[in-house]
This record gives structure tokens, sequence and C-alpha cells, in this order.
């Protein structure tokens, strides 16, 4: 048997509890032939009818009642299984918040490169404004040229770069 497709899972769920195509569809954002299509592919994965239909009637078959409890947690699991990925890959472990002044990416870079399992948000703009945002909490740490300290943010000298009129 095929690896049953979390989302022909999840339609039967839902018309389980909805009991009507149309309403259903609603529910899942799809076309209602589409709900028809999934459930008889899950039907033919399974081999057994999950729903009978009539024109006045939709209702659950006794294999229909008997699986419902299972496809639930098959759907949660699968919805479980997504917000974890997605809030791994969002967070990457650690996300910084980078404030990057034109002309300091370089330094930047080897600061960084031993990071592993970091994700950065970066904002470029002057030492000023990076400066500013540091201080305000908004940025984690910036890089930029010699600017006088401010209340909230702490310097700390990188290189010395000499520089030419």
């Amino acid at each position: 048997m095929a690896p049953l497709d979390p989302r022909l899972l999840a339609t039967f769920v839902v018309l389980a509890e909805e009991l009507h195509f149309g309403r259903a569809a609603r529910r899942l954002f799809l076309a209602q032939p589409a709900v028809t299509q999934r459930l008889q592919r899950l039907e033919r994965q399974l081999g057994v009818m999950l729903i009978v239909r009539t024109r006045h009637d939709v209702s659950l078959t006794p294999a229909g009642r008997a699986i419902l409890p299972y496809a639930r947690q098959a759907v949660s699991a699968a919805d479980a299984v997504a917000r974890a990925a997605r809030e791994s890959s969002s967070a990457g472990g650690a996300t910084l918040r980078l404030g990057l002044s034109p002309g300091v990416h370089y330094l930047a870079e080897r600061a960084l490169a031993e990071l592993s399992d970091v994700r950065v948000e970066a904002l470029a703009d002057n030492t000023g404004v990076i400066s500013r945002e540091v201080a305000a909490g908004r940025l984690d740490l910036g890089f930029g040229f010699a600017t006088d300290a401010i209340p909230g943010m702490r310097r700390e000298p990188l290189c010395d770069e000499p520089a030419i009129v």
C-alpha cells in the first residue's frame, strides 16, 4: 500500500465532520469535485468505502467510523510536523538582528563566520541609524564606523582602518 497523503485524510476528516460535500469544500478551500476526487483516491488506497452519498444524505460507513479517530490523529500529527518544520526553519536555532553600515560587510563576514545555525536578519543603513537601532533594542548587533557611544549601546573596536582622501 502506498503511503497515505495527509491531504486525503484531512479531506476525509472534514467531510466526516460536515457530512456535506459543499460545506467540506468551502472549509478546505477546494472545489466540490476536488473533495470527491480526494475521497475516491483515499477509498481506493484503503480498499474500502468510507462515505455513503445519496441525493439527500451523506453518512459514514462502518469503515469510515472505524478509521475516523485514527485519521484525526494522523492529520493532527501531520499538522504538528509542518508546524515544527516552519518554526525550526524560521528560528534556525537563533535569530541575530544585525545592522550593517556600508563598507563594513567584510568585517561582519569575518566575525560571523564561526556561527552556525543562526538566522541573520540584516538592516543596511548608516552608522548613526544602526547605533540608534542597537540602543533601542531593535538590533542585537551593529557593524559600523567610529561613532560616539550612546546610552544603551556598548562599543567594541574591531580594527583600525586607514582612510585616504
